[in-house]
């Protein structure tokens, strides 16, 4: 079994989960991140590029709502749960607090 994925909240933003990249990584691979969030929350994670030669842009469906994973320009990955319903959020947040695929702060 690989390392588990860390993540942490921000605590100046409501809703929103950072993926610090790795030690020596200049930015978080995404190998790791979908498989651990495939196995967790039992979704499909997408990857569609906006542009022909654009960036992959990463998402996933829960609970019926729409889960847009972002690059950060300093190499972690995030997504915002700001802006879903507070039962889905809190839902997605005990499957990654309680999940042996990532390790929370």
């Amino acid at each position: 079994m690989s390392s588990p994925v860390r993540f942490e909240m921000d605590r100046r933003a409501f809703g929103v989960v950072n993926f610090p990249r790795p030690r020596g990584k200049t930015r978080m691979p995404m190998e790791p991140l979908t498989k651990a969030l495939q196995s967790t929350l039992g979704v499909r994670i997408q990857a569609k590029r906006k542009w022909l030669f654009g960036r992959k842009h990463h998402s996933f469906l829960f609970m019926g709502e729409q889960v847009q994973i972002c690059l950060l320009e300093n190499g972690d990955a995030t997504f915002d749960l700001g802006l879903v319903d507070d039962e889905i959020r809190e839902t997605l947040l005990e499957h990654l607090r309680t999940s042996l695929e990532f390790e929370g702060r």
